[in-house]
């Protein structure tokens, strides 16, 4: 109902972040509402996303997906950025993508 009755077009943050923060601010914290940590839903900055989809570093690598197997439940891909980036084999974006994409064969150009 927020998103309908106070959409701007001219703001992604209005509609997005700030709508998240609008709604929860109605609600006491407790068994209601829980706020999570960043970690939960972007795991990775926009400015590192790139990175992500090299296999480089790969001991860095390791760290962030095991941090993201324990605490992350949705991973925001920055489109922007990444949209004409390919995850190559054994880099982070490339796990996540083979262990845990849900409509990628949905949505592949390939088939």
């Amino acid at each position: 109902v927020e998103f309908n009755t106070t959409y701007r077009i001219d703001s992604w943050g209005w509609n997005g972040p700030e709508l998240v923060t609008r709604v929860a601010g109605r609600f006491p914290r407790g068994a209601e509402l829980r706020i999570l940590p960043t970690m939960a839903f972007y795991p990775i900055h926009w400015a590192k996303v790139a990175k992500y989809f090299r296999d480089e570093d790969p001991e860095d690598q390791h760290i962030v997906w095991s941090q993201m197997a324990k605490e992350t439940y949705l991973f925001h891909y920055w489109n922007k950025i990444t949209k004409k980036l390919v995850p190559q084999p054994g880099s982070l974006m490339y796990k996540v993508l083979n262990n845990y994409c849900l409509m990628c064969n949905d949505t592949s150009t390939d088939g």
